[in-house]
């Protein structure tokens, strides 16, 4: 890890980022199998350090998007389809 240029938080290694983009497809696999929660989802975002670039927005859209527990106005294909998409993208991004 290294410190982020504000001097807040970490930043991941390029081995580090590689490692957890593959945890993103085994959660992306299991959470599609219905395997795991949503709420299992969230707990693993969570615990991410910053990815570095090109990733750190998509983990950030993917990390916001978990933090709501039911996002409104969305039905729960709806949910369940957006959250396969932000976990693709930190897969494929």
């Amino acid at each position: 890890h290294t410190m982020l240029p504000d001097g807040h938080g970490v930043r991941m290694t390029d081995a580090e980022c590689n490692q957890h983009r593959a945890e993103a497809r085994i959660y992306f696999d299991r959470y599609s199998a219905g395997e795991i929660s949503r709420a299992d989802v969230a707990t693993w975002l969570a615990s991410l350090d910053d990815f570095p670039p090109p990733y750190y927005h998509t983990v950030n859209k993917a990390k916001s998007w978990f933090r709501d527990k039911r996002p409104s106005n969305y039905s729960d294909a709806e949910i369940r389809q957006n959250d396969l998409r932000y976990l693709g993208a930190i897969i494929m991004p």
